[in-house]
This record gives C-alpha cells, structure tokens and sequence, in this order.
C-alpha cells in the first residue's frame, strides 16, 4: 500500500522589528526569554512572560509605548491571518556563539511605584541579532530594531493644562467614545446630571465618573475601587474607552504631582489597576498598569511634553496625532487626561467652563 505523502509544515513569515523599549526588554528578561501568547488581535497581540509580566507586538500603526514592541507588519495582513492562536509559545533564537544573559527566576514584578527600576541593565545589554520567535508562524528579526526611550516627567506643576487641552480638543470633529466628556468636566466634578447631549456609552459612564472624582479627591481607596469596576471593560475595542480614560486620568495625575506621591495616592491609582483585574482585555491591563506608573503611549505622552513646554503648535500637532488613533482610543485618553490635570491641580474648579471651552 502506497502511504500519502506527508503534507510539509508552512513556512514561518519573517517579519522585522522597528522598535522597542527598556519596558519591554526588561519585561523579557523578567522572563527568562519565554513566555506565552494570551490574546491575538487583528493588529496586536499580548504575551505573558513566565513571571506573569505583560508585553506587547502592535503594528506600526500602534506606535510606541511601554513594553511594546513594534513590527513591520504589513498592511494587507494581520496576526490572526499568520496564524497566531493564544497559548502559542514564545522562544528566542541566539546568534550563534553570543550568550544573553538570564534573570534569576525568583525575580518579580517591580512595585508600582518604581517602574523603571528594571530598565537600565536591560538597555545595558539589548538583543542584537537575536530572532523572536512565535509559535510555528512567525519569526520576528530584533536586529534592527531602534530603541524608545518614554519622555522624563517633570518636576514642576502647570496649573490650567487642563483647560489648555480641553480647548484644543473642542473644536475637533466628533469621535466615538467619552471624547465628548472633555467638554463636560465642570458638570461631571460637580457631580451634576448627565448633558442631554450625550450617547448611551457617555450617559452610562457618566454615573461612576461622577463617582470616581468624589472619592479620588477624598482619597477614598474603597470608593475609588467601586467606581472603577463600574468603568472597567466599558465600551468596545481592544483597549475599551473607559480604561483608555483611566489610562489618560492615572497618568496626567503622575505628570502633573510636582512632589512624589503620598501613600493615600499611591493607593488610589493601585486600587484603579487591581479593580480593572478580570473586566478588561489583557492589552488594557498592560496599557494600566503603565499609566499607573506615570508611562503612557508615544502619541499620549506627546500630548503631555507639549503642555508642559506652554507650545501651542507643538500641542495642536500633538492632539492631532492622539486624535487619530484607533475608532476612539486615543480621543478617549485625551478625556482622560483633562480629568487627571483637574484632580491633581489644587483648588481646581472647573464647574461653569462647558461654555467657555466651546
């Protein structure tokens, strides 16, 4: 009997990574140079390194951002089309005779409070030549991949960024998402009835915002946690638009604090991270657990560098960068932002400027 000939296994795609960052290098060290694929997206997808650290591979379109790694994806064909499927492996292809250094397995996470504690012997010791690879389908070459490096935060205080941005943001063509609350955060601090004008999403978040700014003022860590679970996962897409606001809120509050943070602080942006467990996508919890540490995406961060520099132009390009990406993600960080400047600013009082701001 004639035995059919065996079908040959397709060949891995080989793609090029464009960059990368410390977050990210130090995320793959933390696990020992393994680790697991838990969500694939059309565009992105998430890995778990042994530790439990999390990392990301996003498109260019994606752009930069903490523990991100970005490919030269192209634009025809996504993740899924490759193949990729959660629970796919990750391993490391060495250049031959070069040894990368491993990280003792009883390493952990870093706390909250210092995330970049990790980040300098990884930069010290970047992966040239070495080749990712993913699963059977995929095969990413790390060997040209630039290094970004997030802005510095300042030491300094910039009373009314807030309103800066919310003016730039306002005569911008309508997104979907909570973009339209930048423009209600008087109404929303007050802790006032929803605008008539908003959409289901904005009337549905409305309540736990409202929530969220009381306790966070009061340093309520319980109540804070509460609100947030009534936001966490609200609203479709990868990164939902009431995490991409949390994502803004959490980090515009660590830019803003010229002094380090109190323990009651530290406590309320922790409380944030752990009530969004379980509720959200694993991308989400990355871009989190970041913002919570102050680190937000290249686009978001932008945002940020050009109200602290008081340049107007730069801050119009800067918006209109954020504003772009995805159906409503990074519009949605913008809301976040203005809501942090507000809660970090002292004596803030927002209440009445809907008009003014329009």
């Amino acid at each position: 009997m004639t035995l059919p000939a065996r079908r040959a296994a397709p060949a891995a795609s080989t793609i090029a990574a464009l960059s990368k960052d410390s977050e990210f290098l130090a995320s793959v060290e933390l696990g020992r140079w393994g680790g697991e694929v838990v969500a694939v997206h059309a565009r992105a997808l998430t890995v778990r390194g042994e530790n439990g650290g999390l990392w990301s591979m996003v498109a260019p379109e994606h752009g930069d951002a903490p523990a991100t790694l970005v490919v030269a994806l192209p634009p025809e064909t996504d993740f899924r089309a490759l193949g990729l499927r959660s629970g796919d492996r990750i391993l490391w292809s060495e250049p031959t005779g070069r040894s990368v250094s491993r990280q003792p397995a009883g390493r952990t996470e870093p706390a909250l409070s210092s995330p970049r504690s990790r980040a300098g012997a990884a930069i010290a010791r970047p992966v040239v030549g070495a080749t990712l690879v993913v699963g059977t389908a995929l095969r990413v070459d790390l060997g040209a991949a630039s290094l970004w490096r997030p802005a510095l935060r300042p030491r300094s205080a910039r009373p009314g960024a807030w309103r800066r941005l919310a003016a730039e943001m306002a005569g911008r063509e309508a997104r979907n998402g909570l973009a339209p609350l930048a423009l209600h955060v008087g109404a929303l601090l007050a802790g006032d009835a929803p605008p008539a004008d908003l959409d289901a999403l904005g009337a549905r978040a409305w309540p736990a915002l409202v929530a969220l700014a009381a306790a966070w003022r009061a340093l309520d860590v319980p109540a804070t946690r509460a609100a947030v679970r009534g936001l966490a996962g609200l609203g479709p897409g990868l990164t939902p638009a009431a995490d991409d606001l949390l994502v803004g809120l959490m980090a515009a509050y660590r830019w803003g604090r010229a002094a380090a943070l109190s323990a009651a602080e530290l406590a309320l942006l922790d409380a944030c991270t752990s009530a969004c467990q379980g509720r959200t996508t694993a991308l989400s919890l990355a871009r989190l657990h970041y913002a919570a540490c102050g680190l937000l995406d290249a686009r978001s961060e932008a945002v940020l560098v050009a109200l602290w520099q008081d340049d107007s132009a730069a801050l119009r390009a800067a918006v209109d960068g954020a504003w772009a990406v995805g159906h409503s993600s990074g519009a949605d960080t913008l809301t976040g932002l203005v809501m942090g400047l507000v809660l970090v600013e002292p004596g803030a009082s927002p209440q009445g400027e809907s008009a003014r701001i329009r």
